[in-house]
């Protein structure tokens, strides 16, 4: 099997797309981040492919740090919002100190 068969298999089989419609996806977002528009940063050589691990929908092509922040953020995406809920605005508690 060749390299590009395998990337076909594992496309196929992890996402449910093509290469060809990772090659689209690329070429739609200009070859960069879809969050931080910047070019891929990391040790793999391409985009990471975000998706929902519920649905399995592929949702964009993020750098692995952007692909890293949002996997922490969809983990613990309660314990997130609780926190910017309460402290959003900046903590109540240092108003008017120093």
């Amino acid at each position: 099997m060749t390299s590009e068969e395998r990337r076909a298999r594992d496309l196929r089989n992890k996402y449910g797309i093509t290469p060809e419609q990772y090659d689209q996806l690329l070429e739609a977002q200009g070859g960069l981040c879809a969050i931080c528009r910047g070019p891929q940063r990391g040790r793999r050589p391409v985009l990471a492919i975000d998706h929902c691990h519920e649905s399995g929908l592929v949702r964009a092509l993020l750098c692995d740090y952007c692909n890293f922040k949002v996997g922490i953020y969809e983990n613990s995406r309660v314990e997130v919002e609780e926190f910017l809920g309460k402290y959003g605005q900046g903590n109540s508690l240092l108003y008017g100190l120093g």
